[in-house]
């Protein structure tokens, strides 16, 4: 299997043997289990933003620890979806003991390289890693939902590429590959915001199809 360490894929080798990481739609939509904010919430935690200010040394040492378990376990999931073989020999046994504090049994890969991994898959799955660009002035707007299937449906129509093919996508390579679809360079090619809201409608009516199953 080739590797596209660009867009956000990852190979470990261990005894010669690949595990392939890959933060997909797919692997998001997996990760989601079909709550809108399920995504955001768990990018917010594998970043320690989790944790709590607390003046009182003992609380702060007991919640920090209850923290860090929370996020090493969230790391542990994310890097689980994000493949499709068993990654026990990777990351080791992980468990949280009756106190909430973590239970480790060291794998290949060190605590701090599992989050890092963690990050790395969340920000390619989610976010996109392209630069930003310096003429371009922001006009996002704060969301805490994130849903994989309407990107997957946007790339559909607006690609040329199958279902599948789309699943398989990462946001960075989502977003690569409209930006190469529709190059800043050439406004009059980019759809226009009716079009873009009629996209949204489009997916929006294919989301609720499939939950319609």
């Amino acid at each position: 299997m080739q590797v596209l360490t660009d867009v956000g894929q990852i190979a470990v080798i261990v005894d010669s043997k690949p595990y392939y990481l890959i933060p997909s739609f797919s692997a998001m939509a997996r990760l989601s289990q079909n709550s809108p904010t399920r995504l955001t919430d768990i990018f917010v935690t594998v970043h320690g933003g989790r944790f709590p200010n607390l003046k009182n040394p003992m609380l702060a040492k007991n919640a920090e620890a209850i923290c860090f378990a929370n996020m090493v376990m969230e790391c542990k999931e994310v890097i689980e979806k994000c493949c499709n073989e068993k990654v026990s020999a990777l990351i080791g046994n992980l468990s949280v003991n009756r106190k909430g504090w973590l239970s480790y049994r060291e794998g290949r890969l060190k605590l701090q390289d599992i989050i890092t991994l963690a990050r790395h898959l969340m920000r390619h799955g989610i976010m996109g890693d392209q630069k930003p660009d310096e003429d371009e002035e922001p006009q996002g707007k704060f969301t805490n939902e994130f849903d994989p299937r309407v990107y997957v449906y946007l790339a559909v129509a607006h690609l040329g590429i199958s279902e599948q093919e789309a699943w398989g996508m990462t946001m960075t390579g989502f977003r690569a590959a409209m930006e190469a679809k529709f190059p800043r360079s050439e406004k009059d090619k980019i759809p226009s915001n009716k079009r873009y809201e009629e996209a949204m409608d489009w997916a929006d009516k294919i989301i609720m199809r499939d939950n319609a199953r």
